[in-house]
């Protein structure tokens, strides 16, 4: 196995790497701090054509999307209990829960975020803002309906789809969005395993990497 994942703390990368820890992939985590220039850079773009987090790489295959990454460790070092096969009569909810906390609510949840702070990039019109709160609004909705009992997205129990959503729900809380109480009730429960702990404290010192460890 010859895993590399550049990671940023609180970035999407996070959900890669809570996967991995969970599955219990061993594989080389590069830390970069949030330097917004240096990912922009020619440099950087040789890894992550995006100018984002993360990149994961193993052996010539290169992932730079965190749904993507997530799928493809699943499909890649699998079977594992965090992935229905295609085949299960729960695939389908899984996908669409793996996808939807992306772009369904992540992307809103980041946007409106960065507008409340003032953010250039960010900013958006009042009429744009409030249909972000309606898309994060109903996305909640959806999320308690599914959690309100103490679960998990699926009756099967705790997998991807938990870490995907998990770690758009930590999103909202650095963003200081409220959550729904069954919505909070189920961010506490997914914080409390100690692999999201670990996650989650990854990257506290980052530096930039030299050249030879950036190429590998």
């Amino acid at each position: 196995m010859s895993l590399r994942l550049f990671h940023v703390r609180h970035s999407r990368s996070f959900r890669v790497l809570w996967l991995m820890r969970e599955m219990g992939l061993e594989g080389e985590v590069i830390s970069l701090p949030l330097d917004r220039e240096w990912l922009a850079s020619e440099e950087w773009a040789r890894i992550n054509p995006a100018g984002k987090v993360p990149a994961l790489i193993d052996g010539q295959t290169r992932v730079f999307e965190s749904i993507a990454a997530m799928e493809y460790l699943c499909g890649r070092y699998g079977p594992t209990p965090l992935a229905p096969r295609p085949a299960d009569p729960d695939y389908g909810d899984w996908l669409q829960w793996m996808h939807y906390a992306e772009a369904g609510v992540a992307t809103h949840v980041a946007t409106l975020a960065g507008h409340r702070a003032g953010m250039a990039q960010y900013q958006v019109s009042d009429a744009h803002a409030a249909y972000l709160e309606d898309q994060i609004a109903r996305a909640q909705r959806a999320l308690a309906a599914r959690v309100a009992s103490g679960g998990h997205i699926l009756a099967r129990g705790f997998s991807a789809a938990d870490i995907a959503m998990g770690y758009t729900l930590h999103l909202m809380r650095i963003g200081r969005v409220e959550l729904l109480p069954e919505v909070a009730a189920y961010m506490s429960r997914l914080a409390e395993r100690p692999h999201f702990r670990a996650a989650a404290a990854e990257g506290k010192d980052a530096r930039l990497p030299d050249r030879a460890r950036l190429e590998g």
